[in-house]
């Protein structure tokens, strides 16, 4: 068993609503929640000594909240899709086929309580998007600013992501 630490400040009411959050099945408390990530995290480790030991580290920096991970990381822990990163940067090809896997990885990103940054990069360079109206092939361009707002449209229909996407900000 993990040894258990004072906390040092009560939780005030906004402390206790953002923890609501982040309690999963039986957990109650804050310390519920500073055990569940302290054994996952320590759960790395190659050896069962190896894990306790970790695992009484990182709890006596949690329990008393010295140090409090992100909210992916809260949340995901045990649990759900375990993954533990809060934000993604994506960025996609000049090409329909690239700029839709953009759109679609976006919302499963936001799905899963990931935050997401799009790479619209320079020209000759990873995720350049031409200019709107620039000629191709088959018309015109619609340019950076209609697939930033394509992934924008897009990620906030996932149930999860209506509190983590912002609005685009974009000027052509």
């Amino acid at each position: 068993m993990v040894a258990t630490f004072p906390l040092t400040t009560e939780l005030s009411e906004s402390q206790k609503a953002v923890l609501q959050k982040y309690l999963i099945d039986d957990e109650v408390s804050w310390e519920d929640v500073a055990q569940r990530v302290a054994a996952y995290v320590a759960s790395a480790e190659a050896t069962p000594q190896q894990q306790r030991y970790w695992q009484d580290q990182f709890f006596s920096i949690l329990q008393p909240m010295k140090f409090v991970p992100g909210g992916s990381i809260l949340a995901n822990c045990n649990h759900g899709t375990r993954g533990l990163l809060n934000c993604f940067v994506l960025s996609a090809e000049d090409h329909i086929h690239d700029i839709t896997k953009l759109v679609a990885d976006a919302v499963l990103t936001t799905k899963f309580r990931g935050g997401v940054g799009i790479n619209i990069g320079a020209k000759g360079m990873k995720g350049y998007i031409r200019p709107k109206g620039s000629p191709f092939q088959d018309g015109k361009a619609l340019g950076p600013c209609a697939v930033l707002d394509m992934v924008s449209e897009n990620s906030k229909k996932s149930p999860q992501a209506i509190r983590l996407v912002g609005e685009p900000s974009c000027s052509q």
